[in-house]
This record gives structure tokens, C-alpha cells and sequence, in this order.
């Protein structure tokens, strides 16, 4: 069976669906958006429409937590669906589905970054020790390199968490969920606390594994509840706790704005966020699953399926493609709503283009497997 012509969703309750593919749409989704606006330059002038769309913008961007959360939800859901594991097979499986492609991608970015000078005289030179720390999963640590691909911060850190899991997962089994969980929020705390003291810079660009060692346990907590309690799960989508995601969000935001922890308190909080927007995500899923229709979900969970490819493809084609081309043109020309709306058209190209690529690479395995 193609994977890419995905089965029938099942509209009303489906506790994967909605927890996963369909929170893993609007999440690609956000990160897309909030790149957009941030890669193009784009500043209102302080109208309430201006403010609407920086708003939108901004609270997209810390939509790239629910990635932490949903593979440690996945990793553990398909662990639990399965009675013995072959911890070579998964690896291997991983290295294919994961580290391939982000491999292909650096390799393609590094190499448009290169040719991008023939278009864009003034843009930066790469060496080849940035090519190394992306290839070797290094980027954070190194500075020079950085700005080749911001978007690429999150994958030395999902790495790490990969390489995690199976301690993790023996964590779980031996104290359970609460016990999973203190282990996590201790880590993931003390490691902010230990790299602010002695002076390592803790935003998302020199992000370490350990900083979200928490939100990936609370996907594996959430596996766990799905997969032997779906009836309490579903009570999860409710109101009640949309309103607690709504609250503790608020709360995340506050404690970022005003430095409540001082120095790294946007990283601190990141558990509160992340609590917070998955349980409004949670929600309005379950709405969207019960009110729109097979065919719309269908594509929905086709976006979900090409997240991966949408995020390795988005950040490239607006920095060394759409920008060069558009110059200041988005920033000094483009209304508020207007750049919003384009930005909505720019992720439905990249669905388009991550899906033509998703079915070649199937088609050309497949090839492969019958020669």
C-alpha cells in the first residue's frame, strides 16, 4: 500500500487522529507561518490588524513544542502496540526516516547557500565546518553556522531525545508515569539551571537535548493514557481542560514577558507552554475532527504525514528563493492580513511540494525493491 494515499479517517473521536495527525498538522503548520513572517521582515505599523498578525505569528512559533511532545508520544504508543523490540531495527528505521533526509537537506541548503551568491551578491559564505556540525549534529554548539539554517536548531535536539528513549522508556517502566515525569522535569530543570550558571546562552539556537527532556516524557505519559485509557484521554479534549491549556499558556507568556526566572525564563517555562497549547490544540482537533469533512480531514492528515518534509524544505526556500526575489517588497508593501493570508498560501506550496517529493522518494524505494 502507497503510505501516501492515506485510509479513511474516522471523524468523530479517534483518539490517535486527533492527538496526534491532527495536532501534528496545525503544529507544521504554525512553525511554517512564524518562519515566514520572521524570515521576510515583516513589521506593522501598530493598527489593530498589524497587531492581529504579529499575534498569530508570534503564538505559531512556539507551536514547534508540540513536536517534542508528539514524538515522545509516537516513539511510545508504538512500543506499547508492539509484544517484543528489536532495538537495532529501530534504530535503523529511525536513522532511514530521520537522519537520511535531514542529511539530504543540509547537503541541498549548504549547496543553495553556496550558488546563492551568483543571485545575492552580499549573502553570507558558509564554510565547510558548518556543513560538518549540521552533518554531525553539532549546529547548536556552533555559532558561525547558525544563521545557514535557524530552522535546523531542532534537530540535535530531537536526536538527543531519540537517543534517550529507550532510558527513558526504562525510567517509565520502573517508577510509571508520576515517577517518569519527576525524573524529566528534574533533568530538564537542572540542566537550564547548571548551563545559566556557568554562563551557556539557552535560547532555542544553542538548545541542548536535555532542555526538553521534559515535554518529550509528558508525549510518553500521553501515550501511555491513550493506549490503556483512551476514555480518560478523551476527557482530556474537553472544555474544562481547553480552558487549563488557555490558562497555563497565559501563564507561560507572563513568565517569559516579565523574566520571572530571570535569565532563561522562556526556557524554564517551555513545560507550562507546552502543557498549555497541546490541551487547547487538543480541543479544537476534536472539534475540527467532528466538524469538517473525510475529504478535508484526509488532506489534514496528509499535511501530518509530509510534516517532516514541509519542515526541512519551508526555511531554504524562503531565505535563498522567496526573499531574494521579493527583497523588502513583503516588508514595506504588504498589509497586515495580506501577509497572513500569503503566508497560509506559502504553507499549502509547501504541502504541495513535500507531498510531490514524499511520493517520488516512495516510488523510486519501491523501484529499488523490485530491482
Amino acid at each position: 500500500m502507497n503510505p501516501w494515499t492515506p485510509e479513511p479517517l474516522r471523524p468523530n473521536g479517534d483518539v490517535t487522529v486527533v492527538s496526534i495527525s491532527l495536532v501534528r498538522a496545525l503544529a507544521i503548520a504554525g512553525i511554517i507561518v512564524e518562519n515566514y513572517h520572521t524570515e521576510l521582515s515583516w513589521n506593522g505599523a501598530g493598527t489593530l490588524s498589524d497587531l492581529f498578525t504579529l499575534s498569530v505569528s508570534t503564538a505559531a512559533g512556539t507551536f514547534v513544542h508540540m513536536f517534542f511532545v508528539l514524538s515522545g508520544y509516537g516513539l511510545t504508543l508504538s512500543i506499547l502496540k508492539k509484544e517484543s523490540v528489536s532495538w537495532a531495527a529501530w534504530v535503523r528505521e529511525r536513522f532511514k526516516k530521520i537522519v537520511v533526509p535531514y542529511w539530504v537537506a543540509v547537503v541541498v541548503t549548504f549547496a543553495v547557500a553556496g550558488l546563492s551568491h551568483y543571485w545575492t551578491p552580499d549573502s553570507t559564505s558558509y564554510s565547510w565546518a558548518t556543513l560538518l556540525a549540521y552533518l554531525t549534529f553539532l549546529r547548536n554548539v556552533y555559532e558561525p553556522g547558525q544563521t545557514l539554517n535557524p530552522a535546523f536548531w531542532f534537530m540535535p535536539a530531537i536526536i538527543g531525545l531519540y537517543v534517550l528513549f529507550p532510558l527513558l522508556l526504562q525510567v517509565l517502566r520502573r517508577t510509571g508515569m508520576t515517577g517518569l515525569m519527576v525524573f524529566s522535569l528534574l533533568v530538564s530543570s537542572a540542566s537550564i539551571a547548571a548551563f545559566v550558571y556557568f554562563g551557556y546562552i539557552v535560547d532555542h539556537q544553542h538548545a541542548l537535548p536535555l532542555y526538553f527532556v521534559d515535554e518529550f516524557a509528558l508525549g510518553m505519559v500521553l501515550a501511555c493514557i491513550a493506549y490503556h485509557q483512551p476514555e480518560r484521554f478523551r476527557r482530556l479534549m474537553g472544555i474544562r481542560f481547553f480552558l487549563l491549556g488557555f490558562a497555563l499558556y497565559t501563564l507561560s507568556g507572563a513568565l517569559a514577558r516579565y523574566q520571572v526566572f530571570g535569565y532563561g525564563s522562556s526556557t524554564y517555562n517551555d513545560m507550562f507552554e507546552a502543557i498549555g497549547l497541546y490541551l487547547m490544540l487538543l480541543y479544537i482537533c476534536r472539534w475540527m475532527s467532528e466538524a469538517l469533512s473525510p475529504r478535508v480531514l484526509d488532506v489534514l492528515n496528509n499535511v501530518s504525514r509530509c510534516s517532516y518534509v514541509m519542515y526541512l524544505i519551508h526555511w531554504p526556500i524562503i531565505a535563498y528563493v522567496l526573499k531574494p526575489v521579493a527583497g523588502t517588497w513583503f516588508s514595506t508593501n504588504m498589509g497586515a492580513l495580506p501577509m497572513l493570508l500569503s503566508s497560509f498560501v506559502f504553507v499549502l506550496l509547501m504541502y504541495v511540494l513535500a507531498s510531490g517529493i514524499s511520493r517520488l522518494t516512495w516510488k523510486l524505494s519501491v523501484d529499488e525493491l523490485k530491482s
